[in-house]
């Protein structure tokens, strides 16, 4: 009876080593495009998402967010096999991860462009630059989580704006007019030129 009793539990152990192993190799030796067509959303996909009026934002890229009359995402990577991009809707909220989208200075990094015709919610935890542009109507509710800058430009919308650890602030003559900031933290606050 012991023998069989350790001819199973090495059996077992045999086939949880190969399976291990099986995932390794296969994450390692992958082609990079395969991960890559997994790792993002497709061009074909974002060219679907209409008709949100909320967004949610985690990740490393840096964003842009403006007011214009028709939908638009405008998705720039830095590189064609580097970075995470995953986009979806949830009702009408439009749900964006993007992850490893840096370059290896981190100064450089993938950007995202959202157009939206009106905005009722923003939620960013970014550690890239998030820009607010070109809101004259509606009051969204914007917060702004994470190790960002934060630009805000051309805005005569009355934006309220919730800023959690934000590294820098920086707003034009036209926004610092219409904007009400409420900050937890300490975030450097710059006037920039129009």
């Amino acid at each position: 009876m012991k023998l069989s009793q350790r001819y199973l539990r090495g059996t077992f152990y045999a086939l949880a080593v190969t399976a291990v192993l099986s995932v390794v190799f296969n994450r390692l030796f992958m082609p990079v495009s395969v991960r890559t067509e997994r790792a993002r959303t497709s061009a074909a996909e974002l060219a679907t998402m209409r008709d949100f009026d909320s967004v949610t934002f985690e990740g490393d890229i840096d964003l842009t967010v403006r007011q214009q009359p028709a939908f638009a995402l405008e998705y720039q990577p830095l590189s064609p096999v580097r970075g995470q991009f995953f986009v979806s809707m949830q009702g009408r909220t439009l749900v964006i991860f993007a992850y490893d989208n840096r370059g290896p200075d981190e100064k450089n990094a993938t950007s995202l462009v959202i157009g939206v015709p009106q905005l009722t919610r923003l939620q960013v935890h970014s550690s890239g630059t998030v820009a607010i542009e070109d809101f004259a109507e509606g009051q969204p509710a914007i917060r702004i989580n994470g190790d960002a800058d934060l630009a805000l430009r051309h805005n005569t919308a009355a934006l309220e704006v919730d800023l959690f650890g934000v590294r820098k602030a920086q707003l034009d003559a036209l926004s610092h007019g219409h904007t009400k900031l409420h900050i937890v933290g300490s975030t450097v606050i710059e006037s920039m030129p129009d």
